[in-house]
């Protein structure tokens, strides 16, 4: 096996199991199972979170908005090396308090374009695994409750979804 394929290998996992959650959360839920991965999100980021905190020292900053979670859990990421720079994100601030989250060059979208390419499902009912975790970290950074929707994904150009405080 070349070492090329060997870097790309937890990538690779990581897509099959976040196709596996999609698939399997509408086994059990329909063709809405936006609950089920909302808490699969939560889950998965609180536990990344703790992980950071407990064995690495890493602690994320609490946040008074939701904006200001996703740029200190964007903070975060970027000094593990789970994202490249903050300027693959571009956040917008709603006057409601909502936040339009753009993500490009996401780590997840081959997982969204192989389920798209699937023809089994749209935009409009993937739970987005990125946008699903921002969501979540909004949640535990602020201890807000808030909402997510996928506004648009284009595998390989950016995914885009709205955070709105509840």
């Amino acid at each position: 096996m070349t070492e090329n394929i060997k870097s790309k290998t937890g990538w690779l996992l990581t897509r099959v199991w976040l196709n596996a959650l999609e698939q399997t959360a509408r086994d059990f839920h329909g063709t809405r199972p936006k609950e089920f991965c909302m808490r699969a999100y939560e889950h998965a980021t609180n536990s990344w979170l703790r992980v950071l905190e407990d064995e690495m020292d890493i602690l994320t900053a609490k946040a008074d908005t939701l904006k200001q979670a996703i740029e200190n859990y964007i903070h975060v990421g970027i000094s593990v090396g789970l994202f490249p720079s903050e300027q693959i994100f571009d956040l917008e601030e709603q006057s409601s308090g909502a936040v339009k989250v753009s993500v490009y060059q996401c780590p997840y979208q081959a997982s969204c374009k192989d389920l798209l390419d699937s023809k089994t499902f749209t935009f409009k009912t993937l739970t987005c695994a990125r946008i699903g975790c921002f969501r979540a970290a909004c949640n535990l950074l602020t201890n807000m409750e808030s909402s997510y929707d996928i506004i648009d994904i284009k595998p390989g150009v950016k995914c885009e979804g709205i955070i709105t405080p509840e």
